[in-house]
């Protein structure tokens, strides 16, 4: 996974190695696309203080396999993957 900041280092949007294969073949007119044309738009965070409940969550109605983490200055600090959420939750049990 690669993370698209713009200029002022805010998150963008996150583009997979399943995006970038499904271009890697492509002409080379199509590959010199901008990577914002592919990239998958960031529409939903957590923040390092919220629950892993929360998480769990957001990854189960939206279908999500990571979710940045964004603190309250808007900072990037890192993801969450599912499997790491839903071994947190697993062994909480």
């Amino acid at each position: 996974v690669l993370f698209v900041f713009d200029e002022m280092y805010n998150l963008m949007g996150i583009l997979s190695l399943k995006d970038l294969l499904k271009w890697h073949n492509k002409s080379k007119k199509e590959v010199d696309r901008p990577v914002s044309e592919i990239m998958m738009p960031v529409k939903f965070h957590i923040e390092p203080s919220d629950r892993i409940s929360k998480a769990a969550e957001l990854m189960i109605q939206h279908d999500l396999e990571i979710l940045p983490v964004i603190d309250d200055e808007k900072d990037f600090v890192g993801i969450v993957r599912m499997v790491e959420v839903f071994e947190n939750l697993s062994s909480e049990h």
